[in-house]
């Protein structure tokens, strides 16, 4: 799995899946495309949804669209890849290192249909 360090004030340093706001007028997959390829360098070529989950129902109507990608790094992101074994999930989630809600749901569901 393909999952980016990113530092977040007040919260340090985290790895997460890359991701981002859909622009006005972009589609959830273009996005997709767009952002893998801003925040790690890495060119989609097959996005398959996964999941859509809100973020915070009865607060927002943030809805947040997760893909499974495939393709191949190209050139530095905006920040940090790093490639790490799905196997790890759950011991990135427990450790710390993975704390958005978002990140921990992607990883958790492809780890669980693996």
């Amino acid at each position: 799995m393909l999952l980016v360090q990113v530092a977040r004030a007040g919260q340090g340093a985290a790895l997460e899946v890359p991701g981002g706001v859909i622009e006005h007028g972009e589609s959830p997959e273009a996005a997709c495309f767009r952002e893998a390829r801003e925040e790690a360098g890495f060119l989609v070529t097959h996005a398959e949804p996964l999941l859509t989950l809100t973020t915070s129902a009865g607060i927002t109507n943030e809805l947040v669209h997760i893909f499974h990608c495939k393709g191949n790094l190209v050139e530095c992101g905006e920040y940090e890849s790093r490639w790490l074994p799905l196997a790890d999930a759950r011991a990135l989630i427990r450790s710390g290192r993975v704390v958005t809600s978002t990140t921990a749901a992607a990883l958790l569901f492809l780890a669980g249909s693996a």
